[in-house]
């Protein structure tokens, strides 16, 4: 390996990239694909940001606690879930009238 570089391990498999340090962004892991991302579930009261090309080709993960714009954003798009999914049942039963 060259001077002054470091290697990053897919978290789901064996595959590795080997990168300047200054290319690689700070994350809690990193995968290949997004089949091999993380598996577990965040830990209670934290959120789960996913970064695209954190080390050269691979993602990489990391849980934070989130911000109050965090949270603004989490409740506006837990709102926007809830009327597409109230739509959706609106839908099914008036086309199941029809």
């Amino acid at each position: 390996m060259a001077a002054g570089k470091a290697v990053v391990r897919c978290n789901g498999c064996a595959k590795t990239q080997t990168l300047r340090p200054s290319r690689i962004e700070p994350c809690d892991g990193y995968y290949c694909t997004p089949e091999r991302g993380p598996k577990d579930d965040q830990p209670p009261g934290l959120v789960r940001e996913q970064i695209i090309n954190a080390a050269g080709g691979f993602w990489g993960w990391r849980d934070v606690v989130p911000t109050q714009e965090d949270m603004d954003a989490i409740g506006r798009a837990r709102a926007i879930m809830a009327l597409g999914q109230a739509k959706q049942i609106v839908d099914e039963a008036v086309g199941g009238i029809a």
